[in-house]
Formats: C-alpha cells, structure tokens, sequence
C-alpha cells in the first residue's frame, strides 16, 4: 500500500479534544485515511538555526513535541526539518538541543541538506533515521549513489519527478531508498529558487531579500496587504516601478493571491478594490518580529482570518471548484464582510471572528441589497466545515 509524506505546516493550530481528533484531522486536511499516512515533516516549536524549506515560526508552523507523540502512537512518523543550506558550530549548538528532544522513536527522522550537518548528526545521534532533502537537487544516479553514503532516504525534488529516461536508470535495489516530492506548489513553477538560500540565512538571522520586499510591497501599493507568505521571492529590478506587474509575478509564482471586491446593486460599493493575501501567515510573523503565542498577540483576529481564507482556497481548489468565485465586500462608508463566494445564482457571505463571544451582525446594507444571501459567522468553536473539515468524533 502506497503512503504518503505529508506537510506539517498548520498542524499546530488544529483544535482538538484527544489524540485520535487530532489525527483524525490532519487526515481528513490531506483527504487520506490514517494509515495512508508515512509521517509529516516541518518545525518543532522551539527555535532551530539550522531549519529550513520555509520560515519558522512557533505559531503557526512549530509543531508540539506532545503532539508529534500523539501521530507516533498512530504510526504516523514526524520529519524535522534541518534542511538548511548552511552549516556553522554554533547555530549546530543550538539545533543539537532540539534535536534531542525529538520523541525517540523509528517512526521519525531529520531531513537534511548539508552534508557537514548530516556527518555532525550521524555522530552525535547515531540511530536517527536522516532524510535527504529535495532542496539538495539531487540529478543523477551517480550522484544518488554518493548521498546514500550519508543519507537513508534520498528524496529528488520535484523537476525530476517527469524525467522518465532518468527515473528508468534508478537500479531497483535502491528505488526503496528514494523518494519523490510531489507537490511543491511555488517550487513546481519558480525556477530561481531563491527562497532556498533566502529562507536558510532568515532562520540563521541573517540578512534576506524576502522580508525588504514584502515590506516595500506593502508600503507602495494604495490597496489592503495581509502579509502571509509561501517561499522567499526577491521581485526583478526591472518592474520595481510597474506595481500590477509586480502584484502579478507574485501571483504566478504562487506567493499571493487576490480578492477582489464584489459590487452588484450597491452605488457606494467599492467596485475595483483588492486584498492581496499571502499562502501563509509565517511571512506576517517575521515582518513584525512577533513569535509570541496566540493568547498574548494584539494581532491574532488578522492570522485567524488569514489562516482561514487561504485554507478555504485550498479547499475549492482540491474540489476542482472552477464555478465559485470569492470576494470581499465593503463600501465608501466602511462597511465591510471578510469573504464571499458566488456560484451559479447563490451569494454566500461570512463574518470571520476570533473571539466566539464577538457580536455578530451583517451590514444592513448589504442584506438589503442583497436579500436571498445565506449568512454565517465562523470563529474557533465553528469553523470545521468552511474549511472542508468534519468532527469524526
């Protein structure tokens, strides 16, 4: 039977009663049965420098180490990221002692893309299972051979995976060693890969172009930025003056997307406003310096909203939903609906809150411009079915 490596990013913010909730969830996010699931790689929520393949950040990536046990009591195994370029002793300092906390357990390995930390691990660590990572952009058989002297597992990043001619010349007594990254969104279509070594020197705190440039997007442009982020993207000299064109190519390569604003019956809608968001709330977080817990954040109804709008884009699109469109509503005097969805002749709007307790009310002005709309608030306590899953228990 077939299984699947699956990514961890969001498994922390999961609301769950036990254990088999929690799974459960995780399971139904991927639309897979539980024991189709080989293990889900990501970050602990402790700092490692040596992390890598996208920004940690505690509170919206980092994963319990309680609850990385709960997936092993399911035989779900959990893959640690330290898939950094780079490689110095101190930031190894550091990551060795969240390295050790790791459950001990078969069930779980690190991935790895620098061969120095793969040798310092497999001395200090000797039973743990090491995973090549795709960002080492393995290419060739020869190649394979000389990893698998360090590695256990090699994974080949996504350009190969329609190499048939190369594929073929993989021996098939190895072909249980390698494994193949199936979808790596930004990463299928963005062929500089720059967030490779920008997301390695941001974990490291270092210096990157990521973070200038989201920052000058949203300094520059007249329309609403929800900063979210997917990988790290530095925007071409040649269209820092031309800001659609610089909205675009964020889009194409899968880092933003736009909302527009929907306008029907209303005078004073807004007619041709947009929010861009981001894939992921990780970018927001960095921005602002904030990795603080949930509970003490002034900012948590925006990374709630957030979250939640690009997962119910994800939803439609695994639905293969080409019929429904999404919007935002406001008009000139400030009244707003977070998220509407149009399809065929029904109009669905919904109020995003974080507090359950929040008073709830629609703008009469839209409900009486638009009376056959269907309502409905989404917080904490009620959200499973916007983005597309259901309580099992």
């Amino acid at each position: 039977m077939r299984k699947f490596i699956i990514s961890g990013r969001h498994f922390q913010n999961i609301p769950y009663k036990n254990d088999l909730q929690y799974v459960s969830r995780i399971a139904k996010m991927y639309k897979l049965p539980i024991n189709r699931i080989d293990s889900v790689f990501g970050f602990i929520d402790e700092y490692a420098p040596l992390y890598g393949g996208r920004i940690w950040d505690k509170v919206d990536s980092g994963i319990s180490i309680k609850k990385i046990e709960a997936m092993n009591r399911f035989g779900i195994g959990f893959g640690l990221a330290m898939s950094n370029k780079f490689f110095n002793d101190e930031a190894y300092e550091v990551s060795k002692k969240v390295i050790e906390m790791m459950p001990k357990s078969d069930l779980n390995y690190i991935i790895i893309t620098n061969d120095t930390l793969s040798r310092k691990v497999r001395e200090d660590f000797p039973d743990m299972h090491q995973k090549l990572s795709c960002i080492a952009e393995v290419d060739n058989v020869e190649e394979i051979y000389k990893k698998l002297e360090l590695y256990d597992i090699v994974t080949l990043h996504v350009d190969q995976n329609l190499r048939d001619e190369f594929l073929r010349l993989i021996p098939e007594s190895i072909k249980s060693k390698i494994v193949l990254f199936g979808i790596g969104q930004c990463a299928t279509y963005c062929r500089h890969k720059i967030c490779y070594t920008s997301v390695s020197l941001s974990n490291l705190k270092q210096k990157h172009n990521c973070i200038s440039c989201i920052k000058k997007l949203d300094e520059n442009l007249p329309i609403d930025i929800i900063p979210t982020f997917l990988g790290a993207h530095e925007f071409p000299v040649e269209y820092k003056d031309d800001k659609e064109k610089y909205i675009d190519i964020l889009e194409k390569a899968f880092i933003i997307f736009r909302l527009p604003s929907y306008s029907k019956n209303v005078r004073n809608e807004l007619k041709k406003s947009k929010k861009i968001y981001f894939c992921d709330n990780g970018i927001r977080n960095a921005i602002l310096g904030n990795y603080t817990a949930t509970e003490s954040r002034t900012d948590t109804g925006a990374l709630w909203k957030n979250f939640l709008i690009s997962e119910r884009r994800k939803q439609l699109a695994y639905q293969q939903d080409r019929t429904t469109q999404a919007y935002f509503w406001r008009t000139q005097q400030q009244q707003e609906i977070d998220y509407l969805e149009e399809s065929h002749d029904t109009l669905q709007a919904w109020e995003i809150k974080w507090n359950p307790k929040a008073k709830n009310r629609f703008p009469s002005t839209f409900l009486k411009a638009y009376p056959h709309s269907s309502t409905e608030f989404i917080n904490p306590e009620h959200f499973e079915t916007f983005v597309g899953l259901t309580d099992l228990l």
